[in-house]
C-alpha cells in the first residue's frame, strides 16, 4: 500500500485559471494543512473594490474630463503624454486608455487641453501663448494655434467657451466634449 499524496494528474486550464484575480468572485477554499491535518479556509481573492472606492468616476467621458482640467489648472505645460501621464498621477497607458474610452485620440486630447489651458490662463490678458506653451519653434506654436482655431500671439484671447466651440481636435457631438461643458459650467 502506498503512502503519502496522491499522484497529480495535469489539467487543462480553465477559464478561472486565465481569470485576473482581481475580478474573481470572493471564493473560499477548504485547505488541509500538511503538519496538522486541520482544515483551514483560504480566500481565493480579496473582493473587487466599488468604482467609487477605487477613486474612478462613473463613465469615460468624466474620466476624460477630469484629466483634461487637470492639466488646463497645472502650473507647467505638459508637451507630452508622459508628462501629462505623471502631472495625473497615473499610468501613461492608463492615460491613452482613458482617451481612447472617450472617442478622443491621446495625443488630440494633449493638444485640447494645452490650449484650454492657453485659454484659461490668458482670461485677464490678451492671448500670449508664448508666456503659457512651452514650445521651442514658431512653427510649432502656430500649428497648436491653428489646430485649435485659436488668433495668433497678441490677439483678443476668447472666451473658454469660444474655444470650445471653435475648436478642431475633439468633435462637437462626443460625450466627453459635452461632460467637459457641464464640469465648467458647475466649477465656473
Amino acid at each position: 500500500m502506498r503512502q503519502g499524496p496522491a499522484p497529480v494528474t495535469p489539467r487543462p486550464p480553465t477559464a478561472a485559471d486565465t481569470t485576473p484575480t482581481s475580478i474573481r468572485p470572493n471564493v473560499s477554499i477548504p485547505v488541509q494543512s500538511r503538519s496538522s491535518r486541520k482544515s483551514r479556509v483560504l480566500p481565493l481573492a480579496r473582493p473587487p473594490l466599488s468604482r467609487a472606492a477605487a477613486g474612478c468616476e462613473g463613465s469615460a467621458a468624466d474620466r476624460w474630463a477630469l484629466l483634461v482640467l487637470e492639466l488646463a489648472a497645472a502650473s507647467s505645460d505638459p508637451k507630452t503624454l508622459v508628462r501629462w501621464a505623471d502631472l495625473a498621477k497615473c499610468a501613461y497607458g492608463t492615460l491613452r486608455m482613458h482617451c481612447y474610452a472617450a472617442g478622443v485620440s491621446p495625443r488630440r486630447s494633449l493638444v485640447f487641453a494645452r490650449l484650454l489651458r492657453l485659454v484659461t490662463m490668458s482670461q485677464l490678458n490678451q492671448l500670449e501663448p508664448e508666456a503659457w506653451l512651452d514650445v521651442a519653434d514658431l512653427r510649432t506654436e502656430r500649428s497648436l494655434l491653428q489646430r485649435g482655431s485659436l488668433p495668433s500671439s497678441g490677439g483678443p484671447c476668447p472666451t473658454i467657451e469660444e474655444y470650445i466651440a471653435r475648436q478642431r481636435l475633439v468633435p462637437d457631438h462626443c460625450a466627453a466634449l459635452r461632460t467637459l461643458r457641464q464640469r465648467l459650467r458647475v466649477a465656473g
